[in-house]
């Protein structure tokens, strides 16, 4: 269930609406008075994990802005099966088209772990692009990157050998990463992939033992030899 931030270290929250903005890449190098017009229109809200943002049909009321945390989107078919489409990390945000006319969601959105999230509702957010084109070309600039994201991960799934496949994801993944880790479950890797979990177990296990990988618990793993599966 998400919770209201008003305030730092108030009931759990971690930010007030100032941080919050301050926090989000595509605002925080707008000058104070921008950031305070800003953090007027945010509604701060904290979630844990496997808390439910918005579910799949939903009418996407306004944009979402990941200020910590993560969050995965999914997907399902008409058989009930479920992939992830998109991982979104801080920085990221998803809106949909609501921002230009009245839409819903394809996918689920889960917190995968304790994530802030810098809420904008939809009319307020349509009349901030109107008055500051700076923020307007700031987000169609995300949504340029995020395309170039999205063919990464095409381009990736188009690997038939399933080892190349692994490995490619990996170096995406940890090329985000500061520290070079992955923070998925394997069950969630494997969803990503489109490979069965044994499939993908066996995978890590090679990379494991050739020491080009570290496994760290259920959720990470450490890529300590980027440049090494490139020889497998």
């Amino acid at each position: 269930m998400a919770q209201t931030c008003c305030h730092a270290h108030h009931g759990g929250c971690r930010c007030g609406t100032d941080s919050c903005v301050r926090r989000v890449p595509i605002f925080s190098m707008l000058d104070p008075r921008k950031l305070a017009e800003i953090s007027a229109l945010v509604r701060p809200r904290e979630y844990e994990p496997k808390d439910t943002l918005f579910s799949a049909g939903e009418r996407i009321a306004g944009i979402y802005i990941i200020r910590h945390g993560a969050v995965k989107l999914v997907r399902g078919d008409e058989d009930g099966h479920e992939s992830i489409v998109s991982i979104l990390r801080p920085g990221d945000f998803y809106g949909g088209d609501s921002m230009f006319h009245d839409s819903h969601s394809r996918e689920t959105a889960l917190a995968m772990e304790p994530s802030g999230i810098c809420f904008i509702p939809e009319g307020d957010l349509r009349a901030l692009l109107s008055r500051d084109p700076e923020i307007a070309l700031k987000i169609i600039q995300y949504y340029s990157s995020q395309h170039v994201r999205n063919m990464n991960m095409l381009e990736i799934l188009a690997a038939g050998d399933s080892m190349r496949r692994v490995c490619r994801f990996l170096l995406w993944q940890t090329e985000q990463d500061p520290l070079s880790r992955v923070t998925l479950s394997q069950e969630e890797m494997a969803r990503m992939l489109g490979l069965a979990p044994e499939t993908l177990n066996r995978k890590l296990a090679v990379l494991k033992k050739a020491g080009i990988i570290r496994m760290e618990g259920h959720r990470g793993i450490s890529v300590l030899q980027p440049q090494a599966q490139n020889r497998l």
